[in-house]
């Protein structure tokens, strides 16, 4: 995991658990073979839709030692400067909340407008907050 400044981490812990949510909600999931797409994974069965979408997983982080849950909604640009997601970069924004082990699916057309991050702490999000079913599988 690459650790940002004030103990924040990204990415890869986010993309693990992913693979976990989907396995849990019954979802077809795939990784796509190249780094370069602006999408992480490519999933069938959210929101009980039958065709694959794209997907972007965001993990969360509390920002400034506040208790605002903040998440960043760039891509890496040019030269490391961030710039905002395109239409038809990905369907669905998965957004990790490690504090408390929540996850949330955001459509695209919800987040397209925002230039640079939403805050999980306001109620404005709570609607897309996924409830996990619980897993058959005996372990």
């Amino acid at each position: 995991m690459k650790k940002k400044n004030k103990g924040r981490t990204t990415g890869g812990y986010a993309q693990i658990v992913f693979h976990q949510l989907c396995w849990h909600m019954g979802w077809e999931c795939s990784v796509p073979t190249f780094e370069t797409y602006p999408y992480d994974f490519v999933v069938r069965g959210i929101k009980k839709e039958p065709m694959f979408k794209t997907v972007q997983v965001k993990q969360a982080y509390v920002a400034n030692g506040s208790n605002r849950i903040r998440v960043d909604l760039r891509k890496k640009g040019k030269r490391g400067k961030k710039k905002s997601y395109e239409k038809g970069d990905f369907d669905y924004a998965a957004v990790y909340r490690p504090d408390n082990d929540e996850w949330y699916i955001i459509p695209w057309n919800k987040i397209r407008n925002i230039k640079s991050e939403i805050g999980l702490t306001l109620g404005k999000w709570d609607d897309y907050k996924i409830k996990k079913r619980r897993s058959s599988a005996k372990v």
